[in-house]
């Protein structure tokens, strides 16, 4: 199940994001083939089933944006943070079977919103 999980994750990556400090783009994980999907499947699981992250799986990039032209306080800028896209995929699989605890579990009152998709305070 979690070899599925890990191939529907590549699948709804989006194309064109900035790659991760590792300097690989989701588009060349979806050119992989053959052994090395089977290797980058086998390093999720591993790390699925260990819970031992990588150094290179937990490092990121910050990077500071201006909000306004000629920014010069801490406040007028908003941070990106951008990480490995291998990481990605795992943290996909990881929210996916949370959110379906939430769901299933019913963790969240109906009266909570906006921790669950289509729970917003302007779905109402």
């Amino acid at each position: 199940m979690l070899t599925e999980e890990i191939l529907l994750a590549l699948k709804e990556m989006k194309n064109n994001k900035a790659e991760g400090p590792d300097n690989i783009t989701v588009e060349m994980f979806r050119c992989l083939d053959g052994k090395a999907t089977t290797v980058l499947i086998d390093v999720c699981k591993t790390i699925y089933t260990t819970g031992i992250w990588p150094t290179d799986f937990v490092q990121s990039i910050m990077l500071p944006l201006e909000k306004k032209p000629n920014a010069t306080r801490c406040e007028d800028f908003r941070t990106i943070t951008v990480i490995s896209h291998a990481a990605k995929i795992l943290l996909k699989v990881l929210q996916k079977r949370i959110e379906t605890k939430v769901d299933t579990v019913r963790f969240l009152s109906d009266d909570q919103f906006g921790f669950r998709k289509g729970t917003g305070t302007r779905e109402l």
